[in-house]
């Protein structure tokens, strides 16, 4: 829970360190000798020294801020360069509708199993495009194990930037029922040929 404002501490100790290291310090020093020989006044000598003190610490406590200003410059920058950097990839949006079957799709209708329907109304909001090849399927049933399984689409679709990218099929659920498949968390994400999940798709659930 520290760690970050201990890395930050650290990060700003490092920038002030480096300020007051600098030829500013250095400049004040030798003013303050030069009064120290210049001023023989012993009262007048003393006052200059304090306000010298005072000075020096103001400036201490000035590029205190300075060095916070520059540390957070700097991971402003670096959140810039990933953000542009994460625009600059593939970024499938959109939603991805569900329908659930009242029917049990198996042959052998003994067997407890039901079916879910889903479309596809997505399009890719990113620079580079992308081949959409699977699809990854989590169903989360009432006071059961989530159900997760990827399954390939029938044909590979390359989505250039601003395209946009339909695809409708079918697939059993086995060993769920269509009650607890309709009570179930249901959600669809797309997959490409990297391997990428895009996680910015909605799935809802519809009726017939």
């Amino acid at each position: 829970m520290l760690e970050r404002p201990a890395k930050y501490v650290m990060s700003v100790g490092k920038s002030w360190g480096r300020s007051i290291s600098g030829p500013v310090f250095g400049t004040i020093a030798l003013i303050l000798l030069l009064v120290q020989e210049v001023v023989t006044d012993a009262p007048t000598a003393t006052v200059a020294l304090k306000w010298g003190a005072w000075g020096t610490i103001s400036i201490a406590v000035f590029f205190i801020l300075i060095a916070q200003y520059h540390v957070w410059h700097e991971e402003h920058d670096a959140r810039l360069a990933a953000d542009e950097k994460l625009s600059a990839a593939a970024d499938m949006r959109g939603h991805i509708w569900v329908k659930i079957s009242p029917n049990n799709p198996v042959q052998d209708q003994t067997r407890v199993a039901s079916e879910l329907t889903f479309h596809c109304d997505c399009a890719n909001h990113g620079k580079q495009l992308c081949e959409i090849s699977r699809v990854a399927i989590r169903i989360s049933p009432p006071e059961r194990k989530t159900i997760a399984f990827v399954m390939g689409v029938i044909k590979l679709h390359v989505v250039a930037p601003g395209r946009g990218f339909t695809y409708h099929e079918s697939t059993p659920v086995l060993d769920l029922s269509t009650a607890d498949l309709l009570n179930s968390n249901i959600s669809i994400n797309l997959i490409d040929s990297l391997g990428t999940e895009y996680l910015n798709t909605v799935t809802k659930v519809t009726s017939w």
